[in-house]
């Protein structure tokens, strides 16, 4: 019952969020030319897995099916205020599922810092996480939304772009 809600509620955001995003002609490449930017971070994004480097092409621990981060950007042009994201656990064993479904805010906090504080979750987290991001991925500089896996080394989380 667990996954049945669980796909569903998934389901239900990618929905609502696909029917609310504007038509827009700019491209990915186009809102990533400036690389560290709400526009290039909008998005939604994958998590196959953690990785033991950024350079790393494998992950060294898989999410079946992959862990899903939306963010939302209503305030574009102001780069300090907060804006809503959604970071979907899946019920891989690999994954911080315990989080279930997590709520919150994110900002841009400096040159290529993100500050991200949960407000809704079993498991409330607030970090500031320096990111690399091009229009394809995402890399954070270590393991941030999954700290709390028991025994698992120190790694990065790489996010790959869907839309």
């Amino acid at each position: 019952m667990k996954k049945f809600l669980l796909f569903a509620g998934t389901c239900a955001m990618v929905l609502l969020m696909a029917c609310s995003e504007e038509s827009s002609s700019e491209s990915t490449a186009d809102k990533c030319k400036n690389e560290f930017s709400k526009a290039c971070l909008e998005g939604t994004w994958v998590m196959p897995g953690l990785y033991l480097t950024a350079a790393d092409t494998v992950p060294s621990l898989n999410f079946l099916p992959p862990d899903t981060l939306y963010l939302e950007v209503a305030n574009g042009d102001t780069p300090l205020a907060q804006e809503n994201f959604t970071m979907v656990y899946t019920s891989s064993l690999a994954s911080d599922d315990v989080c279930g479904t997590m709520y919150g805010k994110w900002w841009i906090s400096g040159t290529n810092t993100i500050h991200f504080k949960s407000t809704v979750s079993s498991c409330i987290k607030e970090f500031d996480a320096v990111v690399t991001v091009n229009e394809f991925q995402m890399f954070f500089d270590k393991s941030y939304f999954h700290n709390t896996l028991v025994g698992l080394q120190p790694g990065v989380e790489i996010f790959d772009r869907i839309k």
